[in-house]
Protein backbone atom coordinates (compact mmCIF):
# COMPACT_ATOMS: atom_id res chain seq x y z
CA UNK A 1 0.00 0.00 0.00
CA UNK A 2 3.04 2.30 1.20
CA UNK A 3 4.35 2.10 -2.54
CA UNK A 4 1.15 2.81 -4.36
CA UNK A 5 0.70 5.87 -2.42
CA UNK A 6 4.48 6.67 -3.18
CA UNK A 7 3.99 6.16 -7.21
CA UNK A 8 0.70 8.24 -6.45
CA UNK A 9 2.36 11.00 -4.87
CA UNK A 10 5.42 10.94 -7.64
CA UNK A 11 2.81 11.06 -10.15
CA UNK A 12 1.09 13.98 -8.81
CA UNK A 13 4.47 16.06 -8.80
CA UNK A 14 5.43 15.49 -11.67
CA UNK A 15 2.23 16.68 -13.27
CA UNK A 16 1.63 19.91 -10.98
CA UNK A 17 4.69 21.04 -10.02
CA UNK A 18 4.76 20.84 -6.63
CA UNK A 19 7.25 20.54 -4.08
CA UNK A 20 10.03 21.57 -6.67
CA UNK A 21 12.29 21.76 -3.77
CA UNK A 22 12.20 17.95 -3.03
CA UNK A 23 12.63 17.18 -6.75
CA UNK A 24 15.23 19.54 -7.27
CA UNK A 25 17.07 18.49 -4.14
CA UNK A 26 16.65 14.60 -5.20
CA UNK A 27 18.28 15.62 -8.91
CA UNK A 28 21.29 17.72 -6.90
CA UNK A 29 22.26 14.24 -5.41
CA UNK A 30 22.07 12.26 -8.62
CA UNK A 31 24.06 14.84 -10.28
CA UNK A 32 26.79 14.37 -7.44
CA UNK A 33 26.31 11.18 -7.87
CA UNK A 34 27.10 11.22 -11.71
CA UNK A 35 30.19 13.27 -11.25
CA UNK A 36 31.41 10.67 -8.34
CA UNK A 37 30.73 8.07 -10.71
CA UNK A 38 32.99 9.99 -13.46
CA UNK A 39 36.08 10.61 -11.18
CA UNK A 40 36.11 7.48 -10.10
CA UNK A 41 35.91 5.68 -13.81
CA UNK A 42 39.02 8.38 -14.62
CA UNK A 43 40.90 7.87 -11.44
CA UNK A 44 40.77 3.26 -11.93
CA UNK A 45 40.76 3.67 -16.06
CA UNK A 46 44.23 6.16 -15.85
CA UNK A 47 46.01 3.82 -13.52
CA UNK A 48 44.61 0.35 -14.89
CA UNK A 49 46.45 1.50 -18.41
CA UNK A 50 49.90 2.08 -16.95
CA UNK A 51 50.64 3.39 -20.43
CA UNK A 52 52.48 6.63 -21.17
CA UNK A 53 50.75 6.27 -24.39
CA UNK A 54 47.85 6.37 -22.81
CA UNK A 55 47.91 9.19 -20.17
CA UNK A 56 49.26 11.46 -22.96
CA UNK A 57 47.31 11.22 -25.76
CA UNK A 58 43.96 10.37 -23.28
CA UNK A 59 44.32 11.20 -20.03
CA UNK A 60 45.21 14.55 -19.92
CA UNK A 61 44.13 17.72 -18.29
CA UNK A 62 42.05 18.91 -21.31
CA UNK A 63 40.22 15.69 -21.80
CA UNK A 64 39.18 15.44 -18.31
CA UNK A 65 37.59 18.89 -18.70
CA UNK A 66 36.19 17.92 -21.91
CA UNK A 67 34.54 14.73 -20.89
CA UNK A 68 33.56 16.48 -16.79
CA UNK A 69 31.72 19.22 -18.57
CA UNK A 70 29.47 16.86 -20.42
CA UNK A 71 28.78 14.30 -17.37
CA UNK A 72 27.73 17.86 -15.79
CA UNK A 73 25.32 17.87 -18.16
CA UNK A 74 23.86 14.74 -18.59
CA UNK A 75 20.58 14.23 -16.84
CA UNK A 76 20.24 10.55 -15.69
CA UNK A 77 22.70 7.33 -15.28
CA UNK A 78 21.96 6.07 -18.95
CA UNK A 79 23.30 9.64 -20.09
CA UNK A 80 26.33 9.26 -18.16
CA UNK A 81 27.16 5.74 -19.51
CA UNK A 82 26.72 7.02 -22.86
CA UNK A 83 29.21 9.77 -22.12
CA UNK A 84 32.02 7.87 -20.59
CA UNK A 85 31.35 5.31 -23.24
CA UNK A 86 31.94 7.36 -26.24
CA UNK A 87 35.10 8.19 -24.27
CA UNK A 88 36.16 4.19 -23.80
CA UNK A 89 35.91 4.27 -27.98
CA UNK A 90 38.29 6.91 -28.34
CA UNK A 91 40.66 4.77 -26.82
CA UNK A 92 40.50 1.56 -29.49
CA UNK A 93 40.93 -1.06 -27.00
CA UNK A 94 38.30 -4.16 -27.79
CA UNK A 95 35.65 -4.23 -25.55
CA UNK A 96 36.43 -1.56 -23.65
CA UNK A 97 33.27 -0.48 -21.88
CA UNK A 98 31.42 0.78 -18.51
CA UNK A 99 28.63 -0.75 -16.85
CA UNK A 100 26.20 1.41 -14.24
CA UNK A 101 23.50 -0.23 -12.23
CA UNK A 102 21.17 1.22 -14.81
CA UNK A 103 22.75 -1.65 -17.16
CA UNK A 104 21.11 -4.76 -16.93
CA UNK A 105 24.88 -6.34 -17.38
CA UNK A 106 25.98 -4.21 -14.64
CA UNK A 107 24.54 -7.13 -12.21
CA UNK A 108 25.74 -9.66 -14.22
CA UNK A 109 29.52 -8.52 -14.53
CA UNK A 110 29.49 -7.47 -10.87
CA UNK A 111 28.05 -10.65 -9.73
CA UNK A 112 30.79 -12.90 -11.73
CA UNK A 113 33.93 -10.63 -10.31
CA UNK A 114 32.46 -10.47 -6.73
CA UNK A 115 35.11 -12.37 -4.49
CA UNK A 116 32.40 -13.81 -2.42
CA UNK A 117 28.96 -15.22 -3.35
CA UNK A 118 27.43 -12.97 -0.67
CA UNK A 119 29.04 -9.95 -2.66
CA UNK A 120 26.70 -10.71 -5.21
CA UNK A 121 23.88 -8.00 -6.00
CA UNK A 122 20.24 -9.63 -6.65
CA UNK A 123 18.03 -7.86 -8.59
CA UNK A 124 14.41 -8.25 -9.16
CA UNK A 125 14.44 -9.50 -13.06
CA UNK A 126 11.64 -11.72 -14.79
CA UNK A 127 14.56 -14.18 -16.70
CA UNK A 128 15.17 -11.97 -20.15
CA UNK A 129 18.29 -10.51 -21.64
CA UNK A 130 17.31 -7.92 -23.84
CA UNK A 131 19.50 -5.83 -26.71
CA UNK A 132 18.43 -1.98 -27.99
CA UNK A 133 17.18 -2.02 -31.44
CA UNK A 134 15.86 0.79 -33.03
CA UNK A 135 14.75 2.44 -29.87
CA UNK A 136 13.09 -0.72 -28.42
CA UNK A 137 14.19 -2.90 -26.08
CA UNK A 138 13.78 -6.70 -28.15
CA UNK A 139 14.00 -9.89 -26.10
CA UNK A 140 17.03 -11.90 -27.41
CA UNK A 141 16.81 -14.90 -24.87
CA UNK A 142 14.60 -15.86 -21.96
CA UNK A 143 15.85 -18.46 -19.40
CA UNK A 144 14.82 -21.50 -18.62
CA UNK A 145 12.08 -21.74 -15.77
CA UNK A 146 12.16 -18.24 -15.12
CA UNK A 147 8.84 -16.07 -15.33
CA UNK A 148 9.07 -14.86 -18.91
CA UNK A 149 9.61 -18.40 -20.23
CA UNK A 150 6.80 -19.30 -17.91
CA UNK A 151 4.78 -17.48 -19.73
CA UNK A 152 5.90 -17.74 -23.60
CA UNK A 153 7.93 -14.79 -24.20
CA UNK A 154 10.06 -14.96 -26.15
CA UNK A 155 13.31 -14.03 -28.59
CA UNK A 156 12.35 -11.80 -30.22
CA UNK A 157 9.05 -9.94 -28.41
CA UNK A 158 9.82 -6.35 -27.93
CA UNK A 159 9.02 -5.38 -23.86
CA UNK A 160 7.02 -1.73 -24.13
CA UNK A 161 5.79 -1.58 -20.41
CA UNK A 162 5.58 -2.44 -17.26
CA UNK A 163 2.56 -1.14 -14.73
CA UNK A 164 1.78 0.98 -17.74
CA UNK A 165 5.40 2.97 -17.29
CA UNK A 166 7.97 3.07 -20.28
CA UNK A 167 9.53 -0.27 -20.16
CA UNK A 168 13.38 -0.01 -18.43
CA UNK A 169 15.13 -3.70 -17.69
CA UNK A 170 16.25 -2.68 -14.84
CA UNK A 171 13.83 0.46 -12.86
CA UNK A 172 10.68 -1.14 -14.05
CA UNK A 173 11.31 -4.30 -11.30
CA UNK A 174 13.41 -2.21 -8.95
CA UNK A 175 13.75 0.89 -7.01
CA UNK A 176 15.13 3.61 -8.76
CA UNK A 177 15.69 5.19 -5.45
CA UNK A 178 18.43 2.88 -4.57
CA UNK A 179 21.65 1.62 -6.14
CA UNK A 180 20.94 -1.64 -3.93
CA UNK A 181 17.26 -2.89 -5.45
CA UNK A 182 14.99 -4.55 -2.89
CA UNK A 183 13.19 -7.47 -3.21
CA UNK A 184 9.77 -7.11 -4.84
CA UNK A 185 9.14 -10.19 -6.17
CA UNK A 186 5.86 -10.81 -4.30
CA UNK A 187 4.50 -7.96 -6.09
CA UNK A 188 2.53 -8.67 -9.56
CA UNK A 189 3.35 -6.62 -12.34
CA UNK A 190 1.31 -5.76 -15.22
CA UNK A 191 4.21 -6.51 -18.32
CA UNK A 192 2.97 -5.35 -22.32
CA UNK A 193 4.92 -6.43 -25.42
CA UNK A 194 5.03 -6.52 -28.86
CA UNK A 195 4.96 -10.10 -30.81
CA UNK A 196 5.03 -9.61 -34.40
CA UNK A 197 2.99 -6.24 -34.02
CA UNK A 198 0.45 -7.37 -31.91
CA UNK A 199 0.18 -6.23 -28.19
CA UNK A 200 -0.16 -8.80 -25.14
CA UNK A 201 -0.44 -7.97 -21.56
CA UNK A 202 0.55 -10.40 -18.87
CA UNK A 203 0.95 -10.57 -15.19
CA UNK A 204 4.03 -11.05 -14.19
CA UNK A 205 5.62 -11.70 -10.81
CA UNK A 206 10.22 -11.14 -11.15
CA UNK A 207 12.62 -13.18 -8.98
CA UNK A 208 14.94 -11.43 -6.39
CA UNK A 209 18.43 -13.28 -7.30
CA UNK A 210 21.80 -12.18 -8.74
CA UNK A 211 21.97 -12.94 -12.21
CA UNK A 212 25.03 -14.92 -12.13
CA UNK A 213 23.70 -17.19 -9.80
CA UNK A 214 20.25 -17.29 -12.36
CA UNK A 215 22.57 -17.68 -15.46
CA UNK A 216 23.89 -20.93 -13.72
CA UNK A 217 20.47 -22.41 -12.36
CA UNK A 218 19.84 -22.45 -16.51
CA UNK A 219 22.15 -24.93 -17.18
CA UNK A 220 20.10 -27.84 -14.69
CA UNK A 221 16.42 -26.06 -15.66
CA UNK A 222 17.65 -26.97 -19.51
CA UNK A 223 18.93 -30.25 -19.41
CA UNK A 224 16.42 -32.48 -21.66
CA UNK A 225 16.40 -35.43 -24.23
CA UNK A 226 13.99 -36.01 -27.06
CA UNK A 227 13.65 -38.43 -29.88
CA UNK A 228 14.04 -37.88 -33.54
CA UNK A 229 13.14 -40.52 -36.34
CA UNK A 230 14.65 -43.53 -34.06
CA UNK A 231 17.43 -41.79 -32.65
CA UNK A 232 17.75 -39.81 -28.50
CA UNK A 233 19.28 -36.95 -28.79
CA UNK A 234 19.93 -34.45 -25.38
CA UNK A 235 20.49 -31.35 -24.94
CA UNK A 236 21.94 -28.51 -22.21
CA UNK A 237 22.54 -24.65 -22.07
CA UNK A 238 25.72 -24.17 -20.56
CA UNK A 239 24.92 -20.36 -19.64
CA UNK A 240 27.16 -19.48 -16.87
CA UNK A 241 29.98 -22.19 -14.57
CA UNK A 242 31.56 -21.01 -11.32
CA UNK A 243 34.91 -22.33 -10.13
CA UNK A 244 33.13 -23.87 -6.89
CA UNK A 245 33.13 -27.48 -6.37
CA UNK A 246 29.68 -28.21 -5.54
CA UNK A 247 29.21 -26.86 -9.86
CA UNK A 248 32.17 -29.05 -10.98
CA UNK A 249 30.43 -31.93 -9.57
CA UNK A 250 27.29 -31.45 -10.69
CA UNK A 251 28.78 -30.59 -13.70
CA UNK A 252 30.38 -33.99 -14.44
CA UNK A 253 26.87 -35.73 -13.28
CA UNK A 254 25.11 -33.82 -16.24
CA UNK A 255 27.41 -34.98 -18.68
CA UNK A 256 27.25 -38.68 -17.47
CA UNK A 257 23.28 -38.45 -17.55
CA UNK A 258 23.80 -37.70 -21.51
CA UNK A 259 25.56 -41.03 -21.93
CA UNK A 260 22.99 -43.20 -23.41
CA UNK A 261 22.10 -40.13 -25.71
CA UNK A 262 23.36 -40.87 -29.10
CA UNK A 263 23.93 -37.10 -29.91
CA UNK A 264 24.87 -34.24 -27.75
CA UNK A 265 23.43 -30.45 -28.23
CA UNK A 266 25.45 -28.15 -26.36
CA UNK A 267 23.95 -24.52 -26.12
CA UNK A 268 26.99 -22.00 -25.40
CA UNK A 269 24.77 -18.97 -27.08
CA UNK A 270 24.56 -15.77 -24.76
CA UNK A 271 26.45 -17.94 -22.51
CA UNK A 272 29.44 -16.09 -19.61
CA UNK A 273 31.54 -17.25 -17.38
CA UNK A 274 34.42 -19.35 -16.34
CA UNK A 275 35.54 -22.46 -17.69
CA UNK A 276 38.49 -25.02 -15.89
CA UNK A 277 40.52 -27.90 -17.08
CA UNK A 278 37.60 -30.04 -15.70
CA UNK A 279 34.76 -28.44 -17.48
CA UNK A 280 36.43 -29.99 -21.05
CA UNK A 281 37.64 -33.11 -19.30
CA UNK A 282 34.02 -34.69 -20.27
CA UNK A 283 34.38 -34.63 -24.39
CA UNK A 284 38.09 -35.64 -24.37
CA UNK A 285 40.49 -38.72 -23.84
CA UNK A 286 43.50 -36.71 -22.55
CA UNK A 287 44.57 -32.84 -22.29
CA UNK A 288 46.99 -33.21 -24.71
CA UNK A 289 45.09 -30.82 -27.38
CA UNK A 290 43.91 -28.28 -24.94
CA UNK A 291 44.32 -24.79 -25.42
CA UNK A 292 47.78 -22.65 -24.35
CA UNK A 293 47.01 -19.34 -22.95
CA UNK A 294 49.19 -16.43 -22.85
CA UNK A 295 49.32 -13.01 -21.69
CA UNK A 296 51.56 -10.38 -22.68
CA UNK A 297 51.39 -6.51 -20.96
CA UNK A 298 50.89 -3.29 -22.97
CA UNK A 299 54.64 -2.98 -23.08
CA UNK A 300 54.85 -6.51 -25.17
CA UNK A 301 56.35 -8.15 -22.25
CA UNK A 302 55.28 -11.95 -21.62
CA UNK A 303 52.83 -11.96 -18.17
CA UNK A 304 52.14 -15.73 -17.92
CA UNK A 305 51.56 -18.78 -19.96
CA UNK A 306 48.71 -21.09 -18.65
CA UNK A 307 48.81 -24.96 -20.12
CA UNK A 308 46.70 -27.68 -18.88
CA UNK A 309 48.29 -30.39 -16.33
CA UNK A 310 48.63 -33.57 -18.17
CA UNK A 311 45.82 -36.18 -17.38
CA UNK A 312 43.70 -39.20 -19.14
CA UNK A 313 40.31 -38.99 -18.64
CA UNK A 314 38.70 -42.88 -18.06
CA UNK A 315 35.69 -41.50 -19.41
CA UNK A 316 34.67 -39.10 -22.19
CA UNK A 317 31.73 -38.35 -24.38
CA UNK A 318 32.84 -39.60 -27.98
CA UNK A 319 29.60 -39.28 -30.11
CA UNK A 320 27.99 -36.73 -32.28
CA UNK A 321 27.91 -33.47 -30.92
CA UNK A 322 26.71 -30.29 -31.79
CA UNK A 323 27.86 -26.49 -30.10
CA UNK A 324 25.41 -23.58 -30.51
CA UNK A 325 27.45 -20.81 -30.42
CA UNK A 326 26.38 -17.02 -30.95
CA UNK A 327 27.68 -12.77 -30.54
CA UNK A 328 26.33 -13.20 -27.34
CA UNK A 329 28.66 -16.52 -26.24
CA UNK A 330 31.31 -14.82 -24.07
CA UNK A 331 34.94 -15.05 -21.95
CA UNK A 332 35.47 -18.10 -21.61
CA UNK A 333 32.83 -19.65 -22.72
CA UNK A 334 34.06 -18.82 -25.71
CA UNK A 335 37.23 -20.67 -25.08
CA UNK A 336 35.35 -23.71 -24.54
CA UNK A 337 33.46 -23.55 -28.13
CA UNK A 338 37.16 -22.92 -29.64
CA UNK A 339 38.45 -26.42 -27.53
CA UNK A 340 35.18 -28.27 -28.34
CA UNK A 341 35.53 -27.50 -31.97
CA UNK A 342 39.27 -29.44 -32.07
CA UNK A 343 36.66 -32.81 -32.26
CA UNK A 344 36.35 -35.25 -35.01
CA UNK A 345 32.88 -35.76 -33.71
CA UNK A 346 31.86 -31.73 -33.40
CA UNK A 347 30.41 -29.27 -35.75
CA UNK A 348 30.16 -25.49 -34.24
CA UNK A 349 26.78 -23.97 -35.77
CA UNK A 350 25.29 -20.52 -35.70
CA UNK A 351 27.02 -16.64 -35.98
CA UNK A 352 30.30 -15.37 -34.20
CA UNK A 353 31.33 -15.21 -30.96
CA UNK A 354 31.84 -11.36 -29.25
CA UNK A 355 35.25 -11.69 -29.26
CA UNK A 356 35.50 -10.78 -25.52
CA UNK A 357 37.90 -13.66 -24.68
CA UNK A 358 39.29 -11.78 -21.68
CA UNK A 359 36.61 -11.49 -19.93
CA UNK A 360 36.52 -10.90 -16.15
CA UNK A 361 40.25 -10.59 -16.21
CA UNK A 362 39.78 -7.59 -17.64
CA UNK A 363 36.78 -5.89 -15.71
CA UNK A 364 37.01 -3.52 -12.47
CA UNK A 365 34.44 -3.20 -9.94
CA UNK A 366 34.88 0.06 -7.63
CA UNK A 367 35.27 0.09 -4.02
CA UNK A 368 32.07 1.26 -3.53
CA UNK A 369 29.72 -0.81 -6.49
CA UNK A 370 28.85 1.66 -8.75
CA UNK A 371 30.36 0.51 -11.54
CA UNK A 372 32.00 -1.95 -13.56
CA UNK A 373 34.61 -1.15 -16.26
CA UNK A 374 35.83 -3.43 -18.89
CA UNK A 375 39.35 -2.43 -19.60
CA UNK A 376 41.45 -5.24 -21.65
CA UNK A 377 45.00 -4.11 -21.09
CA UNK A 378 46.86 -7.19 -21.52
CA UNK A 379 47.32 -9.31 -25.02
CA UNK A 380 45.58 -12.65 -24.75
CA UNK A 381 46.66 -15.36 -27.39
CA UNK A 382 45.30 -19.03 -27.22
CA UNK A 383 47.36 -20.89 -29.03
CA UNK A 384 49.41 -18.58 -30.53
CA UNK A 385 46.11 -17.00 -31.72
CA UNK A 386 44.65 -12.97 -31.20
CA UNK A 387 40.98 -14.36 -30.39
CA UNK A 388 39.97 -10.65 -28.96
CA UNK A 389 37.23 -8.61 -30.94
CA UNK A 390 37.42 -11.51 -33.24
CA UNK A 391 35.58 -14.44 -32.14
CA UNK A 392 35.04 -18.10 -32.87
CA UNK A 393 33.75 -19.11 -36.10
CA UNK A 394 31.30 -21.79 -36.63
CA UNK A 395 31.37 -24.21 -38.63
CA UNK A 396 28.02 -23.86 -40.39
CA UNK A 397 27.14 -20.27 -39.98
CA UNK A 398 23.45 -19.78 -39.46
CA UNK A 399 21.96 -16.41 -37.46
CA UNK A 400 18.67 -16.27 -35.80
CA UNK A 401 17.20 -13.04 -36.55
CA UNK A 402 15.13 -10.80 -34.02
CA UNK A 403 13.60 -8.79 -36.31
CA UNK A 404 10.17 -10.99 -35.58
CA UNK A 405 9.20 -13.44 -33.12
CA UNK A 406 9.03 -17.25 -34.37
CA UNK A 407 8.02 -20.00 -32.95
CA UNK A 408 11.67 -21.86 -34.72
CA UNK A 409 14.83 -21.42 -33.71
CA UNK A 410 16.93 -21.48 -37.05
CA UNK A 411 20.33 -22.47 -34.98
CA UNK A 412 18.76 -25.27 -33.21
CA UNK A 413 16.78 -26.85 -36.10
CA UNK A 414 19.95 -26.72 -37.83
CA UNK A 415 22.20 -28.39 -35.04
CA UNK A 416 19.41 -31.23 -35.13
CA UNK A 417 19.70 -31.64 -38.64
CA UNK A 418 23.42 -31.98 -39.01
CA UNK A 419 22.92 -34.46 -35.77
CA UNK A 420 20.40 -36.80 -37.68
CA UNK A 421 23.00 -36.53 -40.96
CA UNK A 422 25.58 -38.24 -38.79
CA UNK A 423 23.78 -40.88 -36.70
Amino acid sequence: MKTLLRLAYSVVFLLVGLFHATITHAQLESSQLRLQTFDSFWQHANTELRSARFVTNHFSENNYRRVRSLVETSKSMSELSTVLNNFLRELELPNAEIFLPSDLDYYLYQAITARKSSQRKALNHIGISITRLDGQFVVTNVLANYPAQKLDIRRGDVIESVNGLTYHPVWSFNDVEKIKPSSRASETFSLTYLRNGHSNTVSINPVYENLYDSYRTVTVNSTNQFVSGNKTIGYVQILATSRSLNDLISYKELFSDFSRSDALIIDLRDAFGYIQWENIDPFFPSRNTYFQKSTMTADGKSASVESAPAQSNRYYYDRPLVILINGDTRADMELLAYQLKKLSNSTVVGSPTRGFISGSDSMITDSSNSFVLVLPTQKLTIDGLNLEAVGVSPDYEIHNPIDRTSVSDLQLEAGVSTLMNSI
